[in-house]
């Protein structure tokens, strides 16, 4: 059988070597299996960038472009992208236009040279429909499947075309239920039969811990998940009613806030690297600002397995991604906008169908089961089928010989095609749930392999060397970064764990994603061929990176997966040993002192909220010669004069001396400037990390845009001119649906105050409409997501420093309480209600706050009884550094603070914290430990009180008088907190029995 592999020649995306990795893929399928002669066409580019060492042992095998088409596609290549050539492949894929008379004549030309009996293309082609029409040739249309991992990683073989082209769109839900004898596969079996590894990653995905702040922003709500597509994508302008990514958001995002609910829009991953990609989101983003308190934009500072996303969705919308499929491994509703090739007719409804009820939801669960099992019980093939020259075969030749005896009908070619393959896929996966996966030599059957007695002499030569120590630098971060994502102490534990991950590809990937082993910005900077393609770096360097000796970040060499983790074991070990383990020479302490300069200078270009942070970048960036020099450059280690004065050959031979430092003075053991001795570079690298270690925080900046900069110091201008009342409040209002409760409290102030409303600088617009309908004269501080509640306040210090202010009333929609990064929504409810009832539980309360206010000076401030809690058990997690460099060097165990951070205060007491700015708070990551803003929560509470009587707490009961003499709590606040419960449980169960007893 005479086989042409097409990959399409024409420039896409402004490269014609869009398809250089499917040719590489389709490599191994030119040996070709018996009685098929496969020959591959691409155009010359791609051979070229392919090389002569892949190629030339195919040569004959290859189908080249003549000069004149390769001139037709230089001209293609040079029209602008957005503006000419996405137009122009549009005609090519559709078979229209002399875009597509210009490629049937070269098919034309091939056949001529290479009569073909079948045609396998990858993606869309209309010139090739239309050639089908003048030869007995029978299509293969192939693209990536709609199940990605960590689901099945599939393939689309389809004689009718890719997407909305291929057979399914074109059969009725009944027609698959007769294929697959109305037999329907459950979500479970799914899940672990049909996953790229019998761990079943998505399943355990779908109940990850949120980032803090996104999981209160679902709390109560139905929400929606929207995945983007990208703006060029061939499936939305081919088989959708929509042009442009802002079409589709505002086709759905409208109807679905008007029904209350909460969309979440995730940008599609390969965004990030295409230019026209992230216009397009920017400009969609932009025209949904009128619904923004009803959209969550996950981008890459929220970063959220699909999986975890299925969970919380109610329904899930798109327009033809396969996200849409991979939602059906969750059962989840879904609204297919276009056509797509997992779409039957009369299965998916439509979001009218949604949003009224009218949709019948068993009879669309039962189809989800019948659709699952055609598509993975048969239809989708392995992604390596491509890579397989036997089963490729196979595929076509069943293909080929179906489409011959069924006459072209789509039923029946979808019968037959399910049917040969279904009992393979079946058997498979039925053995991966039921018998489990093995690999030779790694534990299997849960049996510890036996080594050899005595290893062969050639095996002894052979095995790999132990890492040196030295090598391990670039290690060491990832692996602290795995060991505090698993909480792992142990060093066998962490050897272990890496042993038993490493054994499977899914294992491999889970680590290298935890561990951030790849530099994304990084890897697609050196490989630009990856980020032509589209795949994500961490997928290429996980499924290619290793084979083809490809370096993953710049403190990490190549090396093949074997090595890497050999390389990971032994930096785990040295770091349990103490880290420095690997050194001879250890540095002087006394000496730490003067590399503080060079720490102050570096930190101020690293963007490091945290010294743990900054180490991390260090020991990344020493692990190379070129990332040493950098920070030789950076911290300014030498000093040129004394230099030169000091070494004379240097002098002598008219060289740089930054550089020679840099390039050889280190590795010698020269002193840079006077004030530092001496010393080789493993010892100038200890004492850094002791410079960093004895300095306080660094307080690095993160510096806003211009124009976010110019909008922050106007808000702020215009606040400070502001006339003011003898007291304030400051509420932090970021929860939408908490703010008519704080309002509703505020009440219990009965003299006039100057209200300041802190809030992000997005999605605000129903918070301003109700705090002005009841506070007019409100000032808005609408500042970037910065610090939490803190931020914005620290921010306003200087400004409300200048009033004078008797008190100040600090609140926030305070909702979160985690407990293992798990959100506990009614603990958050009580933390709140019981300190809102603390501070503002009546108007005698407020009058008898404010009254030891002024009565008594040494009050600073007043909080929430039951949440003062001691620095002594809740401590500074930079140990107190942060503290004693603006506190006067008070004991960083010393004093407590009120926990929550609503109180009130005499901001007196508060200005050394005025030399904080929001731009010291780094953008939110969504942790909910060991930020800035947790620091400065616990140094609110060590300012305030620094002297006698300068702490009262407020029971929660406003019937009570405040304690003037408050002592920490004793016991934890989630004790606190499940004690509580428990009370009103009981509480609640005994007013239900007298009411039945009445």
């Amino acid at each position: 059988m005479r086989v042409l592999l097409y990959v399409e020649p024409h420039p896409i995306r402004d490269t014609l070597t869009h398809f250089a990795d499917i040719v590489r893929e389709f490599l191994p399928l030119l040996s070709s299996a018996p009685g098929f002669d496969i020959r591959l066409f691409a155009n010359e580019a791609t051979f070229t960038h392919l090389g002569k060492t892949h190629l030339s042992p195919h040569d004959n095998r290859l189908i080249h472009t003549t000069r004149d088409e390769e001139a037709l596609f230089s001209q293609y290549q040079k029209l602008p992208w957005e503006t000419e050539g996405l137009p122009v492949w549009l005609k090519l894929m559709s078979g229209k236009g002399k875009v597509s008379e210009q490629q049937l004549d070269l098919l034309r030309r091939i056949w001529n040279i290479f009569p073909f009996e079948v045609i396998v293309h990858w993606g869309e082609n209309g010139a090739v429909t239309r050639f089908l029409e003048e030869r007995p040739v029978t299509r293969v249309a192939m693209e990536l499947g709609c199940t990605r991992p960590p689901f099945l990683n599939s393939l689309v073989m389809d004689p009718y075309g890719t997407n909305g082209a291929g057979v399914v769109p074109k059969l009725t839900i009944e027609d698959l239920r007769g294929i697959v004898d109305n037999q329907s596969m459950s979500r479970h079996e799914a899940l672990f039969g049909f996953s790229q590894s019998i761990a079943a990653p998505g399943y355990a995905q779908q109940f990850q811990p949120l980032p803090g702040e996104l999981d209160a922003r679902w709390m109560n709500q139905k929400a929606a998940f929207l995945p983007l597509q990208l703006f060029d994508d061939a499936n939305l302008l081919r088989f959708s009613p929509y042009n442009t990514v802002s079409d589709v958001v505002l086709e759905v995002v409208p109807k679905l806030a008007e029904a209350g609910y909460m969309t979440i829009i995730k940008p599609h991953p390969a965004s990030k690297v295409r230019k026209g990609s992230l216009y397009a989101n920017s400009f969609a983003r932009r025209a949904l600002h009128p619904w923004s308190d009803r959209i969550i934009w996950c981008d890459d500072s929220t970063p959220l397995a699909n999986s975890r996303l299925f969970n919380l969705a109610d329904i899930v919308v798109t327009v033809n991604s396969s996200v849409g499929f991979e939602a059906l491994y969750y059962d989840k509703p879904v609204v297919v906008l276009g056509d797509a090739v997992y779409k039957p007719k009369g299965m998916f409804p439509t979001l009218d169908d949604v949003l009224s009820g009218s949709f019948d939801r068993d009879a669309y669960l039962d189809a989800a089961g019948i659709l699952r099992n055609f598509m993975l019980g048969g239809y989708l093939q392995p992604e390596a089928i491509r890579r397989d020259p036997s089963g490729f075969g196979c595929r076509l030749s069943l293909i080929r010989q179906l489409q011959q005896i069924g006459g072209g009908d789509p039923v029946k070619f979808a019968s037959g095609y399910w049917k040969a393959c279904a009992p393979a896929h079946k058997s498979l996966a039925s053995s991966a749930v039921f018998w489990g996966l093995s690999v030779p030599d790694q534990a299997e059957f849960g049996v510890p392999a036996i080594p050899p007695k005595s290893a062969p002499a050639a095996a002894r030569t052979a095995a790999p060397k132990e890492p040196r120590p030295r090598a391990t630098l670039g290690y060491r971060p990832i692996v602290r970064r795995l060991r505090q994502h698993l909480e792992i102490q142990s060093i066998q534990a962490t050897t272990e764990w890496l042993d038993a991950m490493w054994s499977t590809e899914q294992g491999r990937a889970e680590v290298i994603t935890i561990g951030r082993l790849v530099d994304p910005d990084y890897y697609l900077a050196v490989n630009r061929d990856v980020a032509k393609t589209g795949i994500t770096p961490v997928e290429h360097f996980l499924h290619r990176g290793f084979a083809e000796a490809r370096t993953p970040a710049p403190s990490i060499p190549a090396a093949t997966a074997m090595q890497t983790l050999s390389h990971l074991r032994r930096a785990a070990e040295i770091m349990a040993n103490g880290g420095s383990a690997d050194f001879v020479t250890t540095p002087d302490d006394a000496i730490a002192e003067n590399y503080l300069p060079m720490f102050r200078r570096l930190v101020a270009h690293v963007r490091a909220d945290s010294n743990d942070t900054f180490l991390s970048w260090l020991d990344s960036q020493w692990s190379t010669p070129a990332g040493r020099s950098r920070i030789i450059e950076l911290g300014g280690f030498v000093d040129p004069e004394y230099y030169l004065a000091t070494y004379g050959d240097v002098r002598a031979a008219g060289v740089d001396p930054v550089r020679h430092y840099c390039n050889a003075g280190i590795l010698e053991g020269r002193a840079p400037r006077k004030s530092l001795r001496a010393v080789k570079a493993d010892v100038v690298w200890e004492n850094l990390r002791q410079a960093a270690s004895a300095d306080a925080l660094g307080l690095a900046e993160f510096p806003f845009a211009e124009d976010v900069e110019v909008r922050r110091q106007a808000q702020l201008h215009a606040i400070g001119k502001r006339t003011g009342n003898r007291i304030a409040v400051v509420a932090h209002l970021y929860y939408t649906d908490l703010v008519p409760e704080i309002l509703e409290h505020l009440k219990a102030i009965r003299e006039p105050f100057d209200l300041i409303v802190t809030m992000p600088d997005w999605g605000t617009r129903r918070i301003v409409e109700m705090v002005r309908a009841a506070y007019p004269d409100a000032l808005f501080y609408a500042a970037p997501n910065r610090g939490r509640d803190i931020g914005p306040f620290i921010d306003l210090l200087p400004a409300m420093l200048e009033k004078d202010y008797d008190a100040v009333l600090k609140l926030q929609t305070k909702r979160g309480y985690f407990r293992a990064d798990r959100m506990i929504p009614e603990f958050g409810e009580m933390w709140r209600e019981e300190t809102l009832s603390a501070l503002l539980g009546s108007p005698e309360r407020v009058a008898e706050i404010l009254d030891a206010f002024r009565s008594r000076k040494p009050l600073n401030m007043v909080g929430p009884e039951p949440f003062l809690l001691s620095l002594d058990k809740y401590p500074y997690h930079d140990n107190g550094t942060l503290a004693e460099s603006l506190l006067d060097d008070i004991g960083a165990k010393d004093g407590a603070f009120y926990a929550g951070t609503m109180f009130w205060v005499r901001l007196s007491c508060l200005r050394p914290l005025a030399e904080l700015k929001l731009t010291h708070f780094a953008p939110e990551s969504g942790a909910n430990d060991g930020a800035l803003a947790h620091l400065v929560e616990r140094l609110f509470g060590q300012a305030a009180g620094s002297g006698t009587d300068a702490l009262a707490s407020a029971p929660v009961d406003p019937g009570q008088p405040l304690d003037v003499a408050p002592r920490p709590a004793t016991i934890t606040v989630d004790a606190y907190f499940t004690e509580r419960q428990k009370e009103l449980r009981t509480r609640k169960t005994k007013d239900g029995q007298g009411a039945l007893i009445w």
